[in-house]
């Protein structure tokens, strides 16, 4: 609820300040505007305008160390960030890799918004040290003496890097020709691109000196668990049970994730021609629909008699103790799994148009919870037409920031003659876990048609119901 309202008012400063098509409402610039002209008397007070772990940055290299206001060696201590996250700003420039002054001094006239904005680092670059403070707090100083600087251990700090840059290194996506789907409440692709992107898509950049265009849909698996709620479970799976038992009970009656998915393959690709539009949020990011909503469309009386007729599936019912509360409940579910693969394919086909040849991923790397879904895999590999492989690691964002930090230090310490790696090859030598698993779209061209034809019609009712609703 917070999240839609920041957007919704920063898209309100967006609107009204005109001019600003490649400026998304989540970036950092739009909420500043907001600030300026909604709460003065808080800008006036504002220093620097840093992402959090900018400001963690800072604060270890002893910006705070006197006590909570910035202490009298401010001056000396100035504010970084990388290429990834200043390109969330909404005010950098990914191709001259600096800021747009000319926007900048547009959003506050006044000058306080240009001297509050961190210097950009490039990939491997050092921002600065651990302060003698924190290493005092954390135990590295105990037997140093600090007037004796030899004897005063030098802790490097890297410029770090944003969630998906990072996530990006840690499942090894530094190469154009890969990306990376991720399958949470919200659904992310972002993938390696030579070219900078347009204006559809948000134009971040990498951790390697490249281009990250991603795109974000919020209707993923938290459509999936809505269907799960309320067409297998209803408000019986939903009720509060007081005791443990009656709660083990319960567990023992409520449809699962896994069960729905059995039910759902017994159903085929297309769905019988019912078409599910997944956004229950409501409204969707990517297209920018912050009107739309959900709709399942195409019934008939045939393909509803198709939906409670299938032996195999009346066998799978009977194995819990009681059935779905709509008997219908698998093939919306295979819909709506369905539709939001739609949902993804059309966001690939955007950012591809938004790149140019400069994205052509023919691989993409699977994270998210949603990515176990043995149905999904190979329903995604099917309708975007790609390979898919699953790194191991469930955190990739936090393993890619150790890489990064890893790669910077490693190149700061490199010696005359030794050999110093760029971000891209540090990453590359690194060893990444992927499951033995790898899912390749069908060679059954039914299958592959009746995808098609499901897509198509996808298209048809989310343009004439909503094509109209972009902001």
């Amino acid at each position: 609820g917070e999240f839609n309202w920041i957007r919704t008012e920063a898209a309100s400063a967006i609107d009204s300040a005109g001019k600003w098509d490649h400026v998304l409402p989540g970036f950092t610039s739009p909420k500043v505007l907001w600030t300026i002209k909604n709460e003065p008397d808080i800008w006036d007070q504002v220093r620097w305008c840093v992402l959090p772990h900018d400001y963690v940055n800072l604060v270890l290299r002893g910006v705070y160390d006197d006590g909570y206001s910035p202490n009298k060696h401010e001056e000396i201590i100035i504010p970084t960030t990388d290429r990834g996250d200043a390109s969330g700003s909404g005010i950098f420039d990914p191709i001259r890799n600096q800021y747009c002054m000319e926007l900048v001094n547009t959003i506050d006239p006044s000058g306080r918004y240009a001297k509050s904005l961190p210097q950009i680092l490039e990939p491997l670059d050092i921002c600065g040290s651990l302060s003698m403070q924190w290493m005092k707090d954390i135990g590295l100083l105990v037997d140093a003496n600090p007037s004796e600087t030899s004897n005063i251990p030098y802790i490097p700090i890297s410029a770090g890097g944003g969630d998906n840059m990072c996530s990006a290194l840690g499942v090894g996506c530094v190469e154009p020709g890969m990306a990376v789907l991720s399958l949470g409440t919200s659904g992310t692709i972002f993938g390696v691109s030579h070219s900078p992107p347009s204006s559809q898509v948000a134009p971040f950049a990498d951790a390697c000196g490249r281009y990250l265009p991603l795109v974000c849909v919020m209707s993923c698996t938290g459509v999936l668990n809505s269907v799960l709620d309320s067409f297998f479970n209803g408000a019986a799976g939903n009720e509060d049970n007081s005791s443990s038992s009656e709660d083990a009970e319960s567990q023992k009656k409520r449809w699962t994730h896994d069960d729905a998915t059995e039910m759902a393959m017994h159903h085929p690709p297309g769905c019988h021609g019912i078409t599910f539009l997944p956004y229950l949020t409501p409204g969707e990011r990517t297209p920018d629909w912050p009107h739309a909503s959900g709709a399942i469309l195409g019934l008939t009386a045939s393909n509803m008699a198709l939906a409670v007729t299938n032996p195999t599936i009346d066998s799978i019912s009977c194995d819990k103790d009681t059935p779905p509360v709509n008997p219908m409940a698998g093939l919306l579910y295979r819909a709506a799994m369905e539709g939001i693969t739609y949902l993804l394919a059309e966001g690939v086909s955007t950012m591809k148009q938004a790149c140019g040849d400069g994205f052509q991923p023919n691989c993409l790397l699977v994270v998210g919870g949603g990515s176990h879904n043995q149905l999904w895999r190979q329903m995604l590999a099917d309708v975007l037409g790609m390979e898919l492989r699953f790194p191991k690691e469930s955190d990739s964002a936090a393993l890619g920031a150790a890489f990064q930090a890893g790669a910077a230090v490693d190149a700061a310490s490199s010696n005359e003659g030794k050999e110093k790696l760029t971000m891209e090859e540090y990453i590359l030598r690194q060893s990444i876990e992927m499951e033995e698993e790898v899912v390749r779209p069908t060679s059954d061209g039914k299958t592959l048609q009746l995808y098609q034809e499901g897509r198509e019609q996808y298209r048809v009712y989310s343009a004439k119901l909503f094509g109209n609703s972009e902001r």
